[in-house]
């Protein structure tokens, strides 16, 4: 078995799956996981009280809890609530205190399972979205945009890499890898690409860098590229048509095409940036099935600005909130990504999913 194998089988192991739960519900606003099961669990909400029995699966990358059902407890008199308030609020109190004081909370299995779940949760590393709760009710018009429904969509397909609230209704996905974290693409590099070809200028640069290359100097070439980043949207068969196009008429780079090509291919390569963003521009052409248009590439600046607007409602209702600096800072950090991206002719994936995911709690 080789190491990436036996990895796969360690990761799928009961105790590294309750493990992986464990942080993903933790690290959310409201909830922490008390046990786990095969196919079920049970999770508590903290700022309430409340216990949940909920299905869930894990399939390597992705976990999906739902079908949430509200365990009541008889003869319940909110002491459980009133406990657990008292634990997050006052960090000196000590929960083994609390539930031998609690008539009600007589089964040690019971307390010491809420206890460890309660102990492990880290609350100085949760943001509490709570006050978003009803946001996406106040953006009837921005749920209605292209990119509210594609980037609704896109969380589906490829769920975020963290949990921010359990409204305990509808299904929580969220996966190992998010696939979309720091994806940043240039709406317009296709299109720009391809207009290299006709580009008299660009043509007649790289017809000068090509000569200096094969004398040995490659400052010239290497400076082009920098200049002009869309090339690295080009396929193999693309790139030797525009190297031919730019060189016609010259027998010597005519005679040198090829090696001209798998210059320019290694310094892509060989240049970190150029390199990154070579393969999230192949990312995004296997995403759109080859169809690489500039229409397809990114949102219109019309809902990227209904977007912002949104935010900025959302972060009125957190500010409104005296303990939410946490959650102000996040939503400044999102609508900053989401305008720098902008400014740039460019669209930052996984910001606009999260903007999508708190405008829809």
């Amino acid at each position: 078995m080789d190491i990436k194998k036996f990895n796969n089988a360690l990761l799928m192991s009961n105790r590294n799956i309750e493990k992986l739960a464990k942080k993903f519900v933790n690290g959310s606003s409201n909830a922490v996981v008390m046990e786990m099961f095969d196919d079920k669990c049970f999770l508590a909400d903290h700022t309430t009280g409340q216990i949940f029995e909920a299905d869930y699966s894990f399939d390597g990358s992705t976990f999906v809890f739902e079908n949430f059902t509200e365990i009541e407890f008889e003869n319940d008199d909110n002491s459980l609530r009133e406990a657990i308030s008292d634990y997050f609020d006052d960090k000196n109190v000590d929960l083994v205190d609390i539930y031998e004081n609690s008539t009600e909370m007589n089964s040690d299995v019971f307390e010491n399972s809420l206890a460890e779940a309660l102990a492990s949760k880290n609350v100085e590393n949760v943001i509490d979205y709570s006050p978003l709760v009803g946001i996406n009710e106040e953006i009837e018009d921005t749920k209605k945009t292209e990119l509210f429904e594609e980037y609704s969509k896109r969380i589906q397909d490829k769920p975020m890499g963290s949990i921010k609230y359990f409204n305990w209704k509808t299904p929580v996905k969220v996966s190992v890898l998010d696939e979309d974290e720091n994806i940043i693409l240039n709406k317009s590099i296709f299109a720009k690409a391809k207009k290299l070809r006709s580009d008299v200028n660009f043509k007649k640069t790289l017809k000068e860098a090509a000569h200096t290359h094969l004398e040995g100097d490659s400052s010239l070439l290497e400076e082009l590229l920098s200049e002009n980043e869309s090339i690295v949207a080009l396929d193999e068969h693309e790139l030797q048509e525009l190297v031919g196009f730019s060189v016609i008429g010259d027998k010597e780079l005519m005679d040198n095409r090829k090696a001209i090509v798998e210059s320019i291919e290694d310094m892509i390569f060989a240049d970190p940036a150029l390199s990154e963003k070579k393969s999230i521009v192949e990312a995004e052409k296997a995403n759109s099935n080859g169809d690489t248009s500039e229409e397809v590439a990114g949102p219109s600046e019309k809902d990227i600005e209904a977007i912002k607007a949104a935010l900025e409602k959302a972060k009125e209702k957190a500010q409104a909130c005296s303990a939410c600096d946490k959650l102000v800072a996040k939503i400044d950090d999102i609508i900053g990504h989401i305008s720098e991206a902008a400014e740039n002719e460019s669209v930052d994936v996984n910001a606009l999913k999260e903007a999508v995911e708190i405008l829809s709690l």
